[in-house]
């Protein structure tokens, strides 16, 4: 899987990322939603309560990117 570091958080609602701190993931889940700003936003990691995620204190997002080198193979 190739994942990229998401600098607009204001188009993650709805989409799977992982959270990394440091450069270590620390959660990863769907996102629920984010501030007008794309400053903070809340995610819902896997068998979790919902969490507030706050990017001036470092945190990064990273979303799931398609590997555009690998062709689709037929059924």
């Amino acid at each position: 899987m190739v994942f990229s570091k998401v600098e607009d958080w204001g188009n993650l609602p709805g989409s799977l990322v992982h959270i990394r701190f440091q450069g270590r993931t620390i959660c990863a889940g769907i996102v629920d939603c984010v501030t007008d700003d794309g400053g903070m936003l809340w995610i819902h990691p896997d068998s979790d309560v919902r969490k507030l995620v706050e990017r001036a204190l470092g945190f990064e997002a990273w979303k799931q990117v398609e590997d555009q080198s690998v062709p689709l193979m037929s059924r």
